[in-house]
């Protein structure tokens, strides 16, 4: 199955049942599915936000060396004394005392206007930096939300072909619990399709298990349908014991005479699912010391 894009030019390149994790935004179809997510529009905006700040900024200076270049002529004015010294300075004579002036008054503009400029700057970058730190993190658990729901996705659509062909099959409703287990490790997803790595589809697979695992089936069943094995099956002790585990005698008794199958398993102390049957393929945990 193809990853899903954080952008798409029409919502018809996506599978219909993933198109409600799209919103519609100026003419494109934008990843929405996980709530409060930034977009890779929303980081694209972030970014070009700080482009567009860093451009003010150059155009600021720009500006203030062509303001610097004019104020050449003032001497050591401050900003607050500008009016009362330039009315003092038409009593000055011609001389030197202009020209420095002008030059301390410049230092003083420049640097109160460096550092006012310094501290924007600088606050808008750290805030940039922290809300594309915090898109970049809120991305990354997008995906891994995508790659779980995708997972998931994937087991329920295996489950579901097994269920389907056990069904047709006619497996043991008891037994569907351990052939998911086997046989989700046979079937895989590829392409859409439920096929295992040499291509064999579920019924394939059941047939295989006709003869590999025949206690899935019916008496009756199985196996090349062979049955009436349990008059003179001998099992020994006990072939459920962790000791002498035999799974095709195992196998037979579970098809012959599923009851004592049933007991020998529970003396053993084979484990059960969930519906309380028994898991005829897993070995006893060893004894504890």
């Amino acid at each position: 199955m193809p990853a899903l894009k954080a952008i798409l030019a029409t919502i018809d390149e996506v599978d219909e049942k993933y198109r409600d994790l799209y919103t519609e935004r100026s003419g494109k179809w934008e990843f929405t599915g996980v709530e409060g997510l930034k977009t890779q529009a929303d980081v694209d905006r972030l970014q070009a936000g700080s482009v567009r700040e860093r451009t003010d900024h150059k155009a600021t200076k720009d500006a203030l060396k062509v303001a610097n270049d004019k104020l050449a002529l003032w001497g050591d004015l401050v900003p607050d004394d500008v009016t009362a010294k330039l009315e003092k300075l038409e009593t000055y004579e011609t001389g030197d005392k202009v020209p420095e002036l002008a030059k301390n008054f410049e230092a003083t503009v420049k640097s109160r206007v460096d550092q006012v400029l310094a501290g924007k700057v600088l606050a808008e970058t750290t805030k940039l930096t922290r809300e594309l730190n915090e898109t970049k993190t809120k991305l990354g658990e997008s995906e891994r939300s995508v790659g779980d729901y995708l997972t998931r996705e994937n087991t329920r659509t295996v489950h579901d072909a097994i269920r389907a062909e056990a069904t047709k099959a006619k497996v043991l409703p008891e037994a569907v619990p351990d052939l998911l287990l086997v046989a989700s490790q046979d079937l895989k997803l590829v392409d859409g399709k439920v096929v295992t790595e040499d291509g064999r589809d579920p019924a394939a697979v059941m047939e295989d298990y006709k003869t590999k695992r025949p206690y899935f089936w019916p008496q009756a069943q199985g196996a090349g349908g062979r049955g009436g094995m349990g008059g003179g099956l001998d099992v020994g002790d006990n072939p459920f014991r962790r000791d002498v585990w035999n799974q095709t005698k195992i196998g037979q008794l579970v098809k012959s005479d599923p009851t004592r199958a049933a007991k020998l398993a529970e003396q053993a102390g084979v484990p059960k699912n969930q519906d309380g049957t028994f898991k005829y393929h897993v070995m006893p945990a060893a004894p504890t010391k």
